[in-house]
Parts: structure tokens; C-alpha cells; sequence
């Protein structure tokens, strides 16, 4: 069977686009001086960080204003978003090309022509994504562009996104510089956030397929003259184990990144949608925001379904662990053994979660609320005093409890990664 590709027109198009907005995407680009640093700090300090940055000093002109404000708040959290997940990116390089050299490594490569079928599949859904998200930004971004222009603004000299500049904006040919600069500031933004976040989705689905074959691997172990069971269970845990890793190398790749984003979306969805209360319906400035906003939810929620997807694959994976009773006369015996001893461990461990995960939340909520009050009480007390030595007890008693919950739950998280 031909070796697949798994890169192949799908993130070599990301990378590709990448490198046009002059973000490195190899190490050896930052450890060496080029015409490409040159190019990339351009790009970076003065679109970006420039842009950022007239952004941000313009709320402290607008402040007053309120539906101005709430304009700026929302323009300037997506572009801060944006610088965010740059920095990361930049900074998270060696992982990247990590991920990126193992991706067609032999034991990732689908073993049938079913298996390859849904490869085939991943890899067209993650194209549908990839087509989808730049079509929801790029509607989102042409709008805010094209906003001066159906309303008048361009007569007003309006500039699609508010900024201040250390010159009169609304001056022949500043405005005009202006205009242009706003205009491919945006592509860059546009460009780096769109293929960041595909390729965070694309590193989602890789895994989600993986698993999908390793399921498929688990379903047809069979004992023949060409391969023992035996053999096929411990190439089916090497491939387990294979996707661990890649799965622990991903999250510590994005993880930071869909933090930030995350915290920088709600944020501005909130603020959306309380301007979206502040203008007239059906005009405009209304339909602008709405894009806006279904933007926000389209990032939020391709990252929350794959997020799901890559969760409900390993519980499929898990019950065909579980399943895993054919041909079992065919198993070495102390295989077998392992095999039954992991189902237990799970099935204790899923009967223990259904105990005590409802009293452990409780436990989080109430005793983070209760150590907030009691450190205020400190302040109100002298804390060498009887009242607050016994406040400074109870906090730390509070403090130990939770503690001891994470310690156990790390430890158990720790032994189940070795």
C-alpha cells in the first residue's frame, strides 16, 4: 500500500502562508541572521505591534464615550489575541517541527484500505474547517474594512477600525496612509490567526483519526500464520503509546494559545454583544457586529468540538480495550493478564469518579470561597492576636485540604502518563 501523506495539502498550505506574513516556521530562521528576520520583524513590529499598539492608546482618548469604548475594547482584544498566539507560536517552534517531522512516521500509517478511507476523511473535514473559518474572518474583516465606506464614514474621514496616530488622521494623505496601513495590518492579522488556529485544529483531527485506526487495529486482532496475536497486541500498544506522546506533544504546543483564546473571546463576545444593544437594528453598524460576534463563536466552537471529538475517540478506545476478548486462547497468558488487570483499573477508576467527583467540586468551590473570605478577615484583625492566629489555622487547614486533592489527583494523572 502507497505510504500516506498526511501533510500533504493541508498544513504545507498553512506553513506556506505562514512564512508570506514573515513568521518563521523553522528554528534555524531565528537562530540565523537573513533577509527573512528582516522581513519577519517588519511584519511583526511594525503591522502587528504597530497596529496593536494604536489600538490599545486610543481607548485612553474614548474612554468617555461609550459606545466608542466598547468599539475599541472589541477591536483591540482580537488583535492582542492575535499578537498573543504569535508569540506563542514563535516561541513554540521546536515543538511545531517536532510534530510535524513525526507525523508520517511508519506507525501512523493506516494498515488497510478502510483505514485509509478514514484518513481520507479526516483529512477532507479538517479542509471543509480550514475553508469555513477563513470564509467566516475573512467576511468578518472585508465588513469591518468596507464599514466607513457604506456609511458614509469615508466623507467623515473614518477609519475602519479606531486608532489613535501621532499625526491628524483625518488630513489628505495621512488619512488615506492610514486607511492603507489599517488595511494590511488586517491581512496580516487575519492570515496568522486563521492558520495558526487550522493548524491547532489540524494536530486535533490528526488525533482524533489516530485513534480511529488504532480502534480499527484493536477490532480485528486475529491469530494466522503471518502474525500472532501476541504480536498484533503489542504493536497495538506501541501505537497507543505513539499517540499518547503526540497527544502530550500537541497539548503542550496550544495549550497556551487556546487559554489565550479563551480568555480574550469571551471577553470581547461579551462586550459584542452588550454594543450590539447600544445601535440600531438592521443597519450597518449592527450587521458589522454580528459578524463579529458569529465570528468569536465560529473560533470558540471549532475549538470546543474537536476539543469533544478528540475526548470521545479515547472513550471509544477505551471500550475496545475493553472489549478486547477474541481469539483470546491465541494470547500469550501474561498479556491476557494485563489486559484484564488495565480493565479493572478503569473500571474502578470510573466507578470511583461517579463517587466523589460531585463531593470534589463541591470541596473546589467552597473552600476557595472560604479562604478568600477568611485571608479578607486577616485584614480586618491583628493577625498575632488569638482571632487571627485561628483564622490563619483555618485558612491553612482549608489550604492543606485542597492540597491533599491535587496532590493525589497529579499522582494519579503521573502514573498514568508512565
Amino acid at each position: 500500500m502507497l505510504k500516506f501523506d498526511w501533510s500533504h495539502s493541508t498544513i504545507r498550505i498553512n506553513i506556506l502562508m505562514l512564512k508570506i506574513v514573515g513568521l518563521c516556521t523553522t528554528t534555524d530562521q531565528i537562530s540565523t541572521f537573513s533577509s527573512c528576520n528582516l522581513y519577519s520583524f517588519f511584519t511583526v513590529v511594525v503591522l502587528m505591534g504597530g497596529h496593536n499598539f494604536f489600538q490599545v492608546a486610543n481607548i485612553f482618548f474614548v474612554y468617555t464615550d461609550l459606545e466608542a469604548l466598547t468599539s475599541n475594547i472589541i477591536v483591540a482584544s482580537g488583535s492582542v489575541l492575535v499578537s498573543i498566539k504569535v508569540f506563542f507560536f514563535q516561541r513554540n517552534l521546536k515543538i511545531f517541527n517536532k510534530l510535524v517531522l513525526s507525523l508520517n512516521n511508519e506507525i501512523f500509517q493506516p494498515k488497510n484500505e478502510t483505514q485509509r478511507g478514514s484518513a481520507e476523511f479526516a483529512v477532507w473535514f479538517y479542509k471543509l474547517v480550514y475553508v469555513s473559518s477563513f470564509s467566516v474572518f475573512f467576511v468578518a474583516s472585508f465588513a469591518w474594512l468596507l464599514l466607513p465606506i457604506f456609511t458614509n464614514g469615508v466623507q467623515q474621514k473614518q477609519l475602519p477600525f479606531p486608532a489613535w496616530y501621532p499625526y491628524d488622521s483625518t488630513v489628505s494623505p495621512f488619512y488615506e496612509l492610514s486607511y492603507l496601513y489599517q488595511c494590511f495590518a488586517i491581512f496580516y492579522l487575519l492570515t496568522s490567526v486563521v492558520h495558526i488556529d487550522t493548524l491547532i485544529f489540524f494536530f486535533m483531527m490528526y488525533i482524533i483519526a489516530q485513534c480511529d485506526l488504532l480502534c480499527d487495529n484493536l477490532r480485528n486482532i486475529r491469530h494466522d500464520e503471518h502474525c500472532s496475536a501476541n504480536k498484533l497486541i503489542i504493536d497495538c500498544v506501541k501505537q497507543h503509546r505513539a499517540i499518547v506522546s503526540s497527544a502530550l506533544t500537541s497539548n503542550e504546543f496550544f495549550d497556551k494559545i487556546i487559554l489565550g483564546q479563551f480568555a480574550t473571546s469571551t471577553m470581547a463576545l461579551a462586550v459584542n454583544l452588550f454594543r450590539l444593544s447600544l445601535v440600531e437594528d438592521l443597519t450597518s453598524e449592527a450587521l458589522n457586529d454580528v459578524f463579529n460576534a458569529l465570528a468569536i463563536i465560529t473560533q470558540i466552537f471549532i475549538c470546543c468540538w474537536f476539543g469533544n471529538e478528540v475526548e470521545v475517540k479515547c472513550i471509544i478506545l477505551c471500550a475496545n480495550f475493553k472489549k478486547l476478548e477474541s481469539d483470546k486462547t491465541y494470547v500469550n497468558k501474561n498479556i491476557s493478564e494485563c489486559v484484564d488487570h488495565h480493565k479493572e483499573i478503569l473500571r474502578f477508576a470510573q466507578e470511583s469518579n461517579k463517587f466523589f467527583s460531585t463531593v470534589s467540586l463541591g470541596q473546589f468551590f467552597i473552600s476557595s470561597v472560604a479562604i478568600a473570605l477568611t485571608m479578607f478577615q486577616l485584614t480586618l484583625v491583628d493577625p498575632f492576636s488569638s482571632q487571627g492566629i485561628v483564622r490563619i489555622m483555618y485558612a491553612a487547614g482549608l489550604t492543606t485540604q485542597l492540597f491533599i486533592y491535587c496532590w493525589f489527583g497529579n499522582e494519579v494523572e503521573y502514573e498514568v502518563r508512565s
